[in-house]
C-alpha cells in the first residue's frame, strides 16, 4: 500500500466515521446543534485523527514516538467502533425487514438517541477490555511425552514466546511484565519465535532500558531466538504497511540481541543437553534474501542420539518437518489474530494456527504472541507465553 492509497483510504473511513457520529449528536441532542459545539467536536475528532499521520510523517523523537502511539490507539478504537457500527447497521436491516423496529417522527428523537448510546458504550467499553487485557500476560502449560529412543529421565522446562514487536506498543513496562513471568516460571530454557522487533529499531522507547531488562531472565541453557517478517526495517502506520520495496536488515538488531544476552540461531543449531538438539531455522539474513535449509538438510546435521527441536517463525512445511524426524516444532507469527474475528480467519488461512497439534509422530506449538502488532489491544486472544515441560 502507498502513502497516498493509505491517506486517501483513511481519509473516507475518518470522514463517514465523523458524519456518522456528528449527525447522530444533532439530532439527538438539541444544544449540540449549536454551531460553537459542532466546531469543538470537529476540533476533537480531527485531532485523535490526525495523530497516525502525525507519527508516520514526522522524524523520530519522543514526541514523534507519542504521536505514534496516540494513533495507534486511535486506530484502536476506530477498529471498535467500525464493527460495533456494521453490527448495528445489521441489526437494523433485519429489525426493519422482520418489522420489529419501528420509525415513528415522534419517537425518532428517543430512539436515535438510544441506539447511538449503545453504539457509542458498547465501542468504548470492547476498545478498554482490549487495551486492558493486552497488559496481561497469561501462560500456557504443556506437558509433553516425546516419543524416541533418546528418552531422558530428566525433564526439560522452557518458555517458549513469541511476537514481542518491541516498539511503538511494546515498551518498558510491557518487558518487565513478560521477564517477570518469564523467571516466575524458573525455565531451563528460554526460546523467542520470531518478530522481536516491529519493523523499525528507532521506534523501540529505550534500547538500552530495555536490554537491561531482557539481561534480566534467567534460565539453565540459555536464551536463544529466530529473526521474523517483522525483524527488518520497514515503515508502518498502525498495522498498515507503506514500504515500497523489499524490507532491510538492520544490523543494530543483531546487536541489540547480543547485548542482551539472546543467542540468535540464523539456521543454525546448538545441542541443549544430553538429550535435545535445538536448531533455529530463521534465514541467514532477516530481510529473508537467503532461503533456509530444508528439514532433509537440517536432520542430516542432528546427531542420532539427540531429539531434534525446530524454532520457526512461521508454521510452514511442518509435514516436511515431521517426515524429516523432527520431535517437536514451535512456531509464531500468527498470533491468535490478536483481535476478534481474526482470530476466526487465522484458523482458516492456517493449519497449525494456535495451540498444541500433531503431525505425525511430531508434535507442533503456535503461540499467541507475547507482544502487539498494529493495534494496542487484544480482543478474544491473550498476551501469552507457553511454558513447556518436556519428559
Amino acid at each position: 500500500m502507498t502513502d497516498i492509497t493509505f491517506f486517501v483510504l483513511y481519509v473516507l473511513i475518518c470522514a463517514v466515521t465523523f458524519c456518522h457520529y456528528l449527525w447522530w449528536l444533532r439530532k439527538s441532542f438539541a444544544l449540540l446543534r449549536r454551531p460553537l459545539l459542532t466546531v469543538l467536536f470537529s476540533l476533537l475528532f480531527l485531532g485523535f485523527a490526525i495523530t497516525p499521520v502525525i507519527g508516520f510523517y514526522l522524524q523520530k523523537s519522543g514526541f514523534q514516538h507519542f504521536m505514534a502511539a496516540t494513533g495507534n490507539f486511535w486506530l484502536g478504537y476506530m477498529a471498535c467502533a467500525g464493527g460495533v457500527m456494521a453490527v448495528s447497521l445489521l441489526l437494523q436491516l433485519v429489525c426493519a425487514r422482520g418489522k420489529l423496529l419501528t420509525w415513528r417522527k415522534k419517537r425518532d428523537r428517543k430512539q436515535l438517541r438510544t441506539q447511538g448510546f449503545l453504539c457509542l458504550f458498547s465501542s468504548l467499553a470492547i476498545f478498554a477490555y482490549g487495551v486492558w487485557n493486552a497488559r496481561f500476560v497469561q501462560y500456557v502449560p504443556y506437558e509433553l511425552q516425546l516419543t524416541s529412543e533418546a528418552a531422558s529421565e530428566d525433564s526439560l522446562t522452557m518458555v517458549f514466546l513469541s511476537d514481542l514487536h518491541m516498539g511503538e506498543n511494546v515498551g518498558c513496562t510491557h518487558l518487565n511484565w513478560l521477564v517477570g513471568e518469564i523467571n516466575a516460571r524458573e525455565p531451563d530454557l528460554v526460546l523467542i519465535g520470531g518478530d522481536l522487533f516491529d519493523h523499525d529499531y528507532d521506534d523501540m522507547e529505550d534500547p538500552k532500558a530495555m536490554i537491561r531488562i531482557l539481561q534480566r531472565i534467567n534460565s539453565t541453557y540459555g536464551v536463544y531466538a529466530v529473526y521474523g517478517d517483522a525483524d527488518a526495517s520497514e515503515s508502518f502506520c498502525g498495522p498498515f504497511c507503506l514500504s515500497e520495496g523489499e524490507a532491510k536488515a538492520d544490523s543494530r538488531m543483531d546487536d541489540f540481541l547480543e547485548a542482551a544476552g539472546i543467542t540468535l540461531l540464523q539456521d543454525q543449531g546448538t545441542a541443549i543437553n544430553d538429550t535435545y538438539y535445538l536448531w533455529g531455522r530463521s534465514p541467514a539474513s532477516a530481510d529473508g534474501q537467503e532461503e533456509c535449509l530444508s528439514p532433509e538438510e537440517i536432520s542430516e546435521q542432528v546427531p542420532a542420539d539427540k531429539q531434534l527441536i525446530v524454532l520457526q517463525h512461521q508454521p510452514i512445511e511442518i509435514e516436511e518437518l515431521s517426515d524429516a524426524g523432527t520431535a517437536l516444532t514451535l512456531c509464531g507469527h500468527v498470533m491468535h489474530g490478536q483481535n476478534f474475528p481474526l482470530n476466526l480467519a487465522a484458523s482458516l488461512q492456517w493449519t497449525y494456527d494456535y495451540g498444541l497439534k500433531n503431525c505425525g509422530d511430531m508434535s507442533v506449538i503456535t503461540t499467541g504472541g507475547a507482544g502487539l502488532a498494529g493495534l494496542p489491544l487484544r480482543v478474544g486472544t491473550d498476551t501469552e507465553i507457553s511454558v513447556i515441560t518436556l519428559k
